[in-house]
């Protein structure tokens, strides 16, 4: 396999190269030692020509359609990636609004906190911050996620964001 084209040719018509791997079968047994292969048992394929051409030519036939099978194949899992990625798109642009409109109430929190101050205690101030930092970096792990699952919540299904920092708090990091 020169070049390394091998395997990536085997990955990417791999029902073309098992049918021209047989072929090549066919092609040896026929001529190597003159057996007629579709002549043997289980294997009558009526209406075809008994000749070692003949078989050596309808292997090779059947190359063919195995190539438009994995040309269908690959065309049906890029048309799923592009789904995903399309998906994984929209995802993405709902998570940056999401967070536009949460930040900005956390933005007003903030100025209440400012009038707060003095009244509530420092502890509870502190807790506000915290509750306040990490409900952003949350927000804005999830408008970053590369790739996305389900999870049941009780408000319905939403984001298993459990494999990102978005679930970690500020005191875990």
């Amino acid at each position: 396999m020169a070049g390394g084209n091998g395997p990536s040719l085997l990955r990417r018509y791999p029902y073309a190269s098992v049918t021209l791997a047989l072929a090549f079968m066919v092609l040896v047994v026929a001529v190597g030692w003159h057996i007629d292969v579709f002549e043997l048992p289980g294997v009558n394929i009526i209406g075809i020509e008994r000749t070692e051409r003949g078989e050596i030519a309808i292997a090779f036939l059947l190359v063919i359609p195995a190539f438009f099978i994995d040309r269908v194949v690959a065309r049906q899992r890029m048309l799923e990636a592009r789904l995903q990625a399309e998906q994984l798109r929209v995802l993405r642009v709902t998570m940056r609004t999401v967070q536009d409109l949460v930040n900005n109430s956390l933005n007003q929190l903030q100025l209440l906190r400012m009038e707060a101050q003095g009244y509530v205690s420092d502890e509870t101030l502190t807790l506000f911050d915290e509750t306040i930092r990490d409900t952003a970096a949350q927000l804005k792990a999830l408008g970053n996620m590369e790739t996305f699952a389900e999870k049941p919540m009780a408000s319905g299904p939403g984001l298993d964001v459990s494999s990102s920092s978005a679930g970690r708090s500020v005191r875990e990091r």
